[in-house]
């Protein structure tokens, strides 16, 4: 399971254990970008399952809005 958010506005994707409910990762993106959607896809193609994250942006530290791609071993 995958959750969006963000802490004190720095984007963050948490990978969860469904059946235990246990945070078994942890990604941290941008200052000031909070991530607002999150899906799994094989967007490269690569067999390899691959996290996007839309994120915004909450303050002037932010370096803009993105759609990211994250390499992770789910």
């Amino acid at each position: 399971m995958l959750v969006a958010t963000d802490r004190l506005y720095d984007g963050r994707v948490y990978v969860l254990d469904a059946a235990s409910g246990t945070v078994t990762g942890t990604v941290v993106l941008e200052s000031g970008s909070p991530i607002y959607s999150v899906r799994i896809a094989d967007i490269d193609r690569d067999g390899d399952m691959d996290i996007l994250a839309g994120g915004g942006k909450e303050h002037t530290g932010a370096k803009g809005v993105y759609v990211y791609v994250i390499d992770y071993q789910l």
